[in-house]
């Protein structure tokens, strides 16, 4: 694929991704900005089987505010034949989504799970401004959106009735891991179309990893090349009164693609932007909610205060 073409692939993927059932942009000034309707994930289908959750009694609801600092960065990254062990062996592009849609999918998975586990709660919803992690290194960008975070919600008397707050930022790794480059934090797509030593002429090609259909059935084998969509975030719960922060846990999720009926030579050509920004939202949404789930474990509920000693930032 030639550059000029690539450029025009990204975006139009970023065009896509910030199209559909989104919201239109909003002016954004302050360091954090609050909505308490839009980031809403839709009610959850009644046959998803969900733990029962403590009722919460008496006159006042139980809330939980849910922050993201994922911000409006998505990372594209490309592996390539390595010609020098000094080299980096990605192609690495970071792709500005102009609006608040990747804050926005990754709150609705958060909110679906506050929503099944606590349903007598109310959520308010928060956002960092982006420009506050401009020109941040992406393995400083973990400490520095947490920090800024709190450093707002300290100005804020509205969290003294508030219960619990769910902070998400970026998280950094600097290892490859599962297939995957190194480098990498937040959420973006990660291409890998080297062949790894196997032969076009021999059929479909064997690999290391399984992988999914672009409608997101299960593939038919398991596959070395492939386009992952990945999301490296860290989840913080917190006592909204005193910001004590009761658990932490990073996680780093991804979701392997490949679309076994295309016979296009280039992995990344091989699904529609359509295809790709689709899946893209339905994988950030169930990973936040997969994290979620994980994180508060069932111990973290309103109430008396239970600190669970934290794994670090």
């Amino acid at each position: 694929m030639s550059v000029e073409r690539s450029n025009k692939l990204q975006r139009a993927f970023v065009a896509l991704v910030c199209l559909g059932t989104f919201f239109s942009a909003h002016a954004q000034e302050s360091g954090i900005w609050i909505n308490p309707k839009e980031f809403r994930a839709a009610p959850a289908e009644a046959s998803i089987a969900t733990p029962a959750a403590p009722t919460v009694t008496g006159e006042k609801k139980a809330v939980y505010a849910i922050a993201s600092a994922i911000g409006g960065q998505l990372s594209y990254i490309v592996a390539k034949q390595q010609v020098g062990s000094h080299l980096d062996p990605y192609q690495r592009t970071t792709l500005a989504v102009p609006d608040y849609s990747l804050d926005a999918i990754v709150m609705r998975g958060i909110d679906r799970v506050v929503a099944r586990r606590f349903p007598e709660t109310d959520r308010v919803f928060m956002r960092l401004n982006p420009g506050e992690l401009e020109g941040v290194a992406p393995p400083d960008r973990e400490r520095v959106a947490f920090d800024r975070l709190t450093a707002e919600l300290q100005k804020m008397p509205a969290r003294e009735q508030w219960d619990r707050i769910v902070i998400v930022t970026p998280h950094y790794r600097a290892f490859e891991r599962a297939g995957l480059g190194s480098k990498m934090h937040g959420v973006g797509m990660f291409v890998q179309d080297l062949n790894d030593g196997s032969s076009r002429d021999g059929g479909p090609w064997e690999g290391k990893y399984e992988v999914i259909e672009p409608d997101g059935s299960p593939g038919q084998q398991r596959r070395s090349r492939y386009v992952a969509l990945y999301y490296y975030a860290k989840l913080f719960i917190l006592d909204a009164k005193t910001l004590q922060v009761l658990e932490s846990a990073p996680w780093l999720i991804d979701e392997k693609i490949h679309n076994s009926s295309s016979d296009a030579v280039n992995i990344a050509r091989s699904m529609s932007i359509e295809q790709l920004s689709s899946r893209l939202e339905v994988f950030a949404e169930k990973a936040s909610s997969d994290a979620l789930a994980r994180t508060l474990g069932g111990s973290v509920v309103p109430g008396e205060i239970k600190p669970v000693p934290e794994r670090g930032r």
